[in-house]
């Protein structure tokens, strides 16, 4: 059994900080304006985040660069309930090289995320469809999530689609069922806002 390995809460972060030093200014800039003009055509993400919210979401993506995970655990990437594109397309901005598969249900927010990858000019796919439709034989090494329940029907096919070695790191608060999966669990805040948490679990 793997045991929550706890880091010292206090890990502080500042938005604009992370963004100059991960991410080209015009790339970013032009995300969150098409971000901003895309959600007042239709609910890309709640109506009340500002601009700086946005930065500072951008910005909680880059965490887990500067961490290290993306070093000490390469290979192929899924996102899973992509929205918007937290954390893939950061990501794919920071690390253009990075093989990135984002997974999102809505057609509406597929098309966002397929119109940012040409617009950036960055290289990622988009598969616009439940999890469950991805084939057994696509294989992953690393896997996002972000505001998504990990449930068991969600476990199962995080499984499914999972090389040996594998990783899920979450956004968010681990699950009580999935806490003994979990082999380490950060807390960091960002621009002195409340602390926020990303888990690491590994997965086969």
């Amino acid at each position: 059994m793997f045991h929550v390995k706890q880091s010292n809460p206090a890990n502080k972060y500042w938005s604009d900080t992370l963004i100059k030093k991960y991410l080209p200014d015009n790339k970013v800039e032009r995300y969150i304006d098409e971000a901003l003009q895309a959600n007042r055509k239709f609910n890309l993400f709640s109506r009340n985040l500002s601009e700086n919210d946005l930065r500072r979401l951008i910005a909680e993506s880059l965490v887990i660069i500067d961490l290290g995970y993306l070093d000490k655990y390469p290979g192929r990437i899924l996102d899973i309930g992509s929205g918007w594109g937290i954390p893939a397309i950061p990501l794919l901005i920071a690390r253009p090289a990075l093989d990135v598969t984002m997974v999102e249900r809505s057609k509406k927010k597929a098309d966002f995320l397929t119109l940012q990858l040409n617009r950036l000019q960055i290289k990622g796919t988009v598969f616009g469809d439940d999890i469950k439709g991805i084939s057994d034989t696509q294989k992953y090494s690393l896997f996002t999530a972000r505001q998504v329940t990990i449930d068991n029907c969600l476990w199962i096919n995080v499984r499914r689609l999972a090389s040996n070695h594998s990783y899920l790191i979450y956004f968010g608060p681990s699950s009580e069922s999935n806490a003994e999966k979990s082999i380490q669990s950060i807390e960091f805040s960002m621009d002195d806002t409340p602390a926020k948490k990303i888990t690491l679990m590994p997965i086969i």
